[in-house]
């Protein structure tokens, strides 16, 4: 049987049942994998330092006219402002330890993304 940390790391969809990880952890690495690449696209390397909102995107079943009352006011649902941050800190930083300010809000947007200032 995998250690904790190999488990992690496996196939959700593996033929073995105790080599399969949950959805939400392969989301979790789906999402790292993509903010490292997106990143290094850009040159951008995360300081000591972390300054950011969260644009969540506004569901589909949301109306129009709804959409438009919403679009950048702050998000109050799941998931939370901190757990973000510590995503995005684990993906962009091999040691977080030495952010020693961060400063983060959530809003809704049409598009999800994630905007961070240098």
């Amino acid at each position: 049987f995998p250690s904790h940390d190999n488990r992690c790391k496996t196939n959700p969809t593996h033929i073995d049942p105790r080599k399969r990880q949950r959805n939400s952890v392969a989301k979790y690495f789906a999402f790292k994998t993509l903010l490292k690449l997106q990143a290094k696209q850009l040159g951008f390397e995360l300081g000591n330092y972390l300054d950011a909102v969260y644009v969540i995107p506004m569901p589909n079943s949301w109306s129009s006219k709804k959409k438009k009352e919403m679009n950048g006011l702050p998000c109050m649902v799941k998931p939370d402002c901190d757990n973000i941050t510590k995503a995005v800190k684990d993906a962009l930083k091999d040691n977080d330890g030495d952010v020693w300010w961060e400063k983060a809000e959530k809003r809704w947007g049409y598009k999800g993304s994630i905007i961070i200032f240098c």
